[in-house]
């Protein structure tokens, strides 16, 4: 408990050097906004502790999607065969979207339980679709003054095509989507969490390993992770690896994580959202089966690890990294590239470095340099979600005294 209380402390205290209180759009809409402060609540709880396991699952989660980024860059950049790419997106991709589709679904109940439905909805959809605009900008002006350089050049037409998600920028309207068409369900509820399951996991099963380029096409294979979150909850999903001890959680993860990995490569199982044009109903229903397999491996490690300060603020910031890590890989490669360094393994090393450090360190700055909302959102959202909040509870306390109701 003291070794808990210690890495919690740690955790506290690490967000408020580094100027903010979440980085996630997912942990911004639970409930702690605008500089950490909570708003008013429509159903009052009870402080809860944070509880670094599901930060260390999360950020085991960015850190491989940066490394798959950084690893096709190289490949597509001509410098690394796409056989060794492919076992890296099969090994990682089995887990890495799904668990970060599946946490961020965890934290969305008692958000909404916090400031009601409507408000939530807004706020939320707001920050996301302005940073995926703000984000889309960025990396294809990025594009267009790397030029040749830049693996895939974009023109300025299709720098403000916002249909065409690029490159890791679709999981933002994906989340977009889902929240609109999912969490008006509140299928946290008992009676309503069959037919959501039942819905989302049709879509997914569909749909398995499928990206159309186009928003609405992209990360459908994710659809029941993210469902299974908000029908979860950050408790129950607390309470089941509670059962778990460390060791045991630690030697589970470590035997299931390189075994899904070794077989999603020699079967060539379909991952969530790629390969699907090597689409049979064998590698589909495989690629399902392990995945189901090792993204609760994930959550076991995070678990095992969770006094991890690294992974854990890497899970906390996941969204920062998320949302630079492309830029600043693919920059720091063509830097290299362009300095003379030939050895693929450190071109691929450092700018793997880069795309986790660089991120945390850039978003540090420009945060600290009041250009927060770079990743954020506006705050405008913020003032207009917590107005809403309060007009909820000035409605709810409005019927309750024409009840005559002591609250």
């Amino acid at each position: 408990m003291v070794v808990l209380f210690n890495a919690l402390k740690w955790s506290k205290d690490t967000e408020q050097d580094f100027g903010v209180a979440y980085s996630d759009l997912a942990l911004r809409a639970s409930g702690r906004l605008d500089g950490g402060k909570d708003p008013p609540m429509t159903n009052k709880t009870d402080p809860v502790p944070r509880d670094s396991r599901l930060d260390v699952a999360r950020g085991v989660a960015i850190i491989a999607i940066a490394l798959v980024h950084v690893v096709r860059g190289l490949t597509a950049s001509g410098r690394l065969d796409s056989a060794y790419a492919d076992v890296v997106a099969r090994s990682a991709g089995l887990w890495c979207l799904t668990v970060f589709a599946f946490v961020g679904g965890t934290f969305v109940p008692r958000a909404v339980q916090r400031d009601g439905l409507q408000p939530y909805l807004k706020e939320r959809i707001t920050r996301i679709v302005v940073v995926y605009l703000i984000w889309e900008v960025i990396q294809g002006t990025v594009r267009l003054i790397a030029g040749g350089d830049a693996n895939h050049h974009r023109s300025i037409v299709e720098t403000f095509d916002f249909w065409r998600p690029d490159v890791q920028l679709w999981y933002l309207p994906f989340l977009v989507l889902v929240t609109l068409f999912f969490v008006p369900m509140q299928p946290w509820l008992t009676n309503h969490a069959p037919w959501a399951l039942a819905i989302a996991a049709a879509v997914s099963f569909t749909y398995w390993g499928f990206d159309g380029g186009y928003i609405g096409t992209q990360g459908t294979g994710l659809v029941v992770f993210f469902v299974a979150g908000l029908v979860a909850g950050t408790t129950k999903v607390q309470s089941v690896l509670d059962r778990f001890g460390a060791a045991q959680a630690a030697a589970i993860s470590v035997v299931l994580l390189p075994v899904t990995g070794f077989l999603c490569v020699r079967t060539t199982a379909i991952l969530p959202t790629y390969f699907w044009f090597q689409h049979t109903p064998a590698r589909v229903v495989i690629g399902i089966a392990l995945t189901m397999v090792a993204s609760p491996a994930i959550l076991l490690f995070g678990h095992a690890a969770r006094n991890s300060r690294f992974l854990s603020l890497c899970g906390r910031r996941s969204l920062d990294i998320y949302l630079a890590h492309i830029v600043l890989s693919s920059g720091a490669r063509i830097v290299l590239i362009k300095l003379g360094v030939v050895n693929l393994w450190v071109i691929l090393t450092l700018s793997f470095l880069v795309s986790i450090a660089g991120s945390l360190l850039v978003s540090t700055a420009l945060r600290r340099s009041g250009l927060g909302w770079l990743f954020d959102g506006p705050n405008w959202s913020v003032k207009v979600a917590t107005k809403q909040r309060q007009d909820v509870l000035d409605t709810t306390d409005q019927k309750v005294g024409d009840r005559g109701e002591v609250g």
